[in-house]
């Protein structure tokens, strides 16, 4: 039965081993006694008459109607129609059941158990037959054990099939439980990660109130830096006309100065000069006053008036010196306060010239200012808006809203860098103004 290893679960019964032996019913009952000794596998034999009909004989039955009295000596020696006619003489005729061959094993069983008990074992004809030759048809026989053991055969293989498909559910049931742990275990972490989103959430919201809260403020200090930009604005350009103006003279001036003092200079250069000129003149008077006198001493005699003319010379002398010596200090004096002055005019011209580079960045920077106060803030806002809006819910591995988020509370508005830079310029304008 090696046949019934390669069955499938869609096999039909011209898939199993079959019989097709079929004799004429004129065929004597030793050939077919001969026939079922020669051939133990064989269910039955067909027995085809003159007309056509097929017949069938079971070896079951064959051999019950030979083992009786007389048998042997009734059918071994007569044709096997004597047989059959003795069968249905003695209403002992088989129920013969007639299936295609592609019906199903187990609807075969059913139908041949559907038989009675005397005729539940006995073998079914199978029907071959060919759409295309509707006139032809072949039949063989199937004997019912072979189809029970067909049928037993297919049931161990489902059988083996369910137990397989057991072990595989059971492993499926095992991996089952393992995944509805780890959702269970998912699950505690979505409840807690749920409960870390509602606290951000209501951080984010209690952030988004702050910020609404924040943004009132800036409108206001927009407000406020609009007013205190306008009056910089108009205020700080007067004060720059005027300060650029006086700066301006002040540079005029200290021109004039510097011009008075190099021609001030000049003149004590022709003071000292005329200083210098009167000191040799009263050196060349105290000399001629001195060969005067050793003359007069020399001669013994002394010229009436001589004492009073030499006097004179001595006052004039003295006078002379005296004069030359505060012409001098006079003009060192003088030379000394035209240094200062000049100094003085210099240091003005380099304050004056630092003071218009310093009203330049101070006009650069209150410029800027006024371009910055009047910038509106609404992209800030927008930004801060957009901040404060509560981003997708975390999901696991990344960071928690603790590490993200900071409280609002902590964070503070300032102006920026540009925007101080400008105001503390400004000041300093004020200041030097």
């Amino acid at each position: 039965m090696h046949e019934l290893e390669r069955l499938t679960s869609e096999a039909t019964l011209g898939d199993l081993p079959l019989q097709d032996l079929c004799i004429s019913h004129k065929t004597l009952g030793q050939a077919v006694a001969e026939l079922f000794d020669q051939n133990q596998d064989l269910p039955g034999i067909l027995v085809e008459d003159e007309s056509g009909t097929i017949r069938l004989i079971s070896r079951r039955r064959f051999h019950e109607r030979m083992s009786s009295p007389y048998g042997l000596d009734l059918f071994l020696k007569r044709p096997i129609s004597a047989f059959l006619d003795m069968c249905h003489y003695d209403d002992q005729m088989m129920e013969v059941l007639v299936l295609s061959h592609g019906e199903s094993i187990d609807m075969a069983v059913r139908q041949g158990l559907q038989r009675n008990a005397r005729n539940v074992y006995e073998p079914i004809i199978v029907i071959f037959e060919d759409e295309t030759l509707p006139e032809f048809s072949v039949r063989s026989l199937l004997d019912f054990q072979v189809l029970l053991l067909a049928q037993a055969h297919l049931l161990g293989k489902a059988n083996q099939r369910i137990r397989e498909q057991q072990q595989e559910t059971e492993l499926y049931l095992k991996k089952y439980h393992q995944q509805q742990r780890k959702v269970q275990a998912y699950n505690q972490k979505l409840k807690v990660q749920q409960a870390v989103i509602q606290e951000r959430n209501d951080t984010l919201e209690q952030q988004q109130a702050d910020l609404l809260e924040k943004s009132e403020q800036i409108q206001e200090l927009n407000a406020r830096f609009l007013e205190v930009g306008a009056m910089l604005s108009s205020e700080h350009r007067k004060v720059f006309q005027a300060t650029f103006a006086g700066v301006n003279r002040i540079c005029r001036s200290a021109d004039r100065i510097l011009a008075a003092g190099s021609t001030l200079e000049e003149e004590v250069q022709v003071l000292h000069r005329i200083s210098d000129s009167i000191a040799k003149v009263s050196r060349q008077v105290h000399h001629l006053s001195v060969k005067a006198s050793i003359a007069v001493n020399q001669s013994q005699t002394i010229p009436s008036g001589f004492s009073t003319i030499n006097e004179e010379i001595s006052h004039l002398l003295s006078g002379t010196f005296e004069a030359s010596q505060q012409l001098t200090q006079a003009s060192d004096r003088f030379t000394q306060q035209i240094q200062d002055l000049s100094q003085a005019a210099q240091s003005g011209m380099n304050t004056a010239h630092s003071l218009i580079s310093d009203m330049g960045e101070a006009q650069a920077a209150i410029n800027e200012l006024d371009i910055l106060v009047k910038q509106p803030y609404r992209q800030v806002l927008g930004t801060a808006a957009a901040d404060a809006t509560p981003g997708p819910e975390p999901t696991p591995g990344l960071p928690s809203p603790r590490q993200v988020s900071r409280p609002l509370a902590t964070e503070e508005f300032a102006i920026e860098p540009t925007l101080q830079a400008a105001v503390k310029s400004a000041h300093a304008s004020c200041a030097v103004s």
